[in-house]
């Protein structure tokens, strides 16, 4: 509820300085692991070509692979586990994500064809307890954190509709690059937080947003 609160007072501001400002909400994002995306788009005053823009979401489920194997987990720990004595995970959070975008129109605002580039920043965490070390049990617990970063480059087609342009259709697709990073902290146990190697893959971009302009 903070972040969500932060970026209404943020865009709130934004739009008492600048020139146009839209909200739109993109529903159907269920292959990204979200919920519904809320995004704020605005020009600068007296910018008609290039807007920037930044959206929040909240996932639908943890995304912590890390948690699937517990070998993966200890690979490198200089201590002893009973890994089946150590696979309850609970206190998962789904976490939020957040996309910004940096849009050029080929026409007017908001109204035309866009290039853009476009990231995607989603973050989730984990805590699996640690119920056993050199057979017995610690007390303690281990942490997860993921996050999965996409940049890439996009095309697409906005739309100003009704009575003064008001509403707002937005289509676009793209592509770009993903990669996924797992870190994990042990309590109870010396030594520093361990991270996994980061893997990276393609990742595809398409969708529909649609939304209400303002300072038309």
């Amino acid at each position: 509820m903070k972040k969500i609160t932060f970026l209404t007072v943020m865009l709130f501001s934004m739009y008492q300085s600048m020139a146009q400002l839209a909200i739109k909400i993109t529903p159907v994002t269920v292959l990204k692991n979200q919920l519904f995306m809320v995004h704020g788009e605005w020009f600068l005053p007296n910018q008609d070509q290039i807007s920037l823009s930044l959206g929040v979401a909240p996932n639908l489920v943890p995304k912590l692979d890390a948690f699937g194997g517990i070998d993966d987990i200890l690979i490198e720990s200089d201590y002893t586990y009973d890994a089946l004595d150590a696979t309850w995970l609970n206190d998962a959070k789904s976490g939020f994500s957040f996309d910004p975008e940096l849009r050029w129109y080929a026409d007017e605002q908001m109204d035309g064809f866009f290039l853009g580039l476009y990231s995607s920043q989603r973050f989730s965490s984990g805590v699996r307890l640690d119920e056993s070390y050199l057979g017995g049990p610690t007390g303690g617990f281990i942490t997860s954190k993921s996050r999965v970063s996409v940049y890439g480059v996009q095309l697409g087609f906005e739309k100003l509709l009704g009575k003064n342009d008001h509403f707002v259709f937005d289509f676009y697709i793209g592509g770009g690059v993903k990669q996924t990073k797992y870190t994990w902290n042990e309590s109870n146990i010396v030594g520093p937080g361990r991270g996994g190697d980061p893997t990276y893959g393609l990742a595809l971009r398409g969708n529909i947003a649609i939304g209400y302009a303002f300072g038309n």
